[in-house]
């Protein structure tokens, strides 16, 4: 933690984070594909019968080409060849007039309703799209396979993915690592805020993640070692804040109140 937050990972990648891209708080939409931020811009990555065929990246992949209006394609409509079903045949979709064994006609698309992630156990149960993790359906239930670089599954309820974000006082390192009241959430695990070498002092910020009173032109902050780096450096007097930086977007976590370190008077 270098920058007064109590967060382990604190700075999230606004180049390549989908849920903060290109600034905080900018969500890539994950609609029929896999959210992807690339450069500081969404990305589009549909699933094999999902496309993006309003050319709208806000959207996301937003057509499903095993509906009869888009089947296979952006401009298959099975309805002008007098067929009101659409199957899958092979690794793409076709217009039928009855659906093939085993699979269920969920408004005029053949479902498998134990493997479909969007039908998953009933026409109307999609399974929740996760910016971190992985779901898949199985069994006619939604479950989640992989949760992405500090997040985990920590409730184990498909509803809601990879919903706990590690590096809280609630879950520092694990699902369930509680951090006392008297310590926060570091690299290596919950443990006492840092104690800063004298003449510093170590004074607690009235918002998590920021210190508003004056600190003069030494201002410096302690990391999780308890040493201090020097951040500003330029010889002019300022307020304690956080230099915001291309890959820095602490503000967009739960952070609370850690330490900085200034100068007694």
């Amino acid at each position: 933690d270098d920058d007064c937050d109590g967060v382990v990972d604190e700075d999230f990648d606004l180049l390549s984070d989908p849920g903060h891209c290109g600034g905080c708080g900018v969500v890539c939409p994950s609609t029929g594909g896999t959210a992807a931020c690339g450069e500081g811009s969404c990305k589009l990555e549909c699933s094999e019968d999902r496309a993006n065929c309003d050319s709208n990246p806000a959207t996301g992949c937003e057509t499903d080409f095993a509906r009869p209006g888009t089947c296979g394609a952006c401009d298959v409509d099975c309805a002008s060849s007098g067929l009101s079903l659409c199957g899958p045949e092979g690794e793409s979709f076709v217009c039928t007039s009855d659906c093939p064994d085993g699979l269920d006609s969920c408004g005029g698309t053949c479902a498998d309703l134990q493997t479909d992630l969007y039908r998953c156990g009933a026409c109307d149960a999609p399974c929740f799209r996760d910016l971190h993790g992985i779901l898949e359906c199985r069994d006619g239930a939604c479950l989640v396979t992989d949760c992405g670089d500090g997040y985990r599954d920590c409730n184990g309820d498909a509803a809601d993915g990879c919903e706990a974000p590690l590096g809280t006082r609630t879950d520092c390192l694990a699902c369930g690592d509680t951090c006392a009241a008297s310590e926060r959430c570091t690299r290596r695990g919950c443990g006492a805020p840092p104690v800063c070498e004298p003449p510093m002092a170590c004074t607690a910020g009235p918002t998590p993640g920021y210190c508003s009173y004056s600190c003069g032109t030494d201002t410096v902050h302690c990391d999780d070692t308890g040493s201090c780096q020097c951040a500003h450096s330029d010889g002019t007097a300022s307020t304690c804040s956080r230099v915001r930086s291309a890959r820095d977007c602490s503000p967009c976590m739960d952070a609370f109140a850690a330490g900085c370190c200034v100068t007694p008077g």
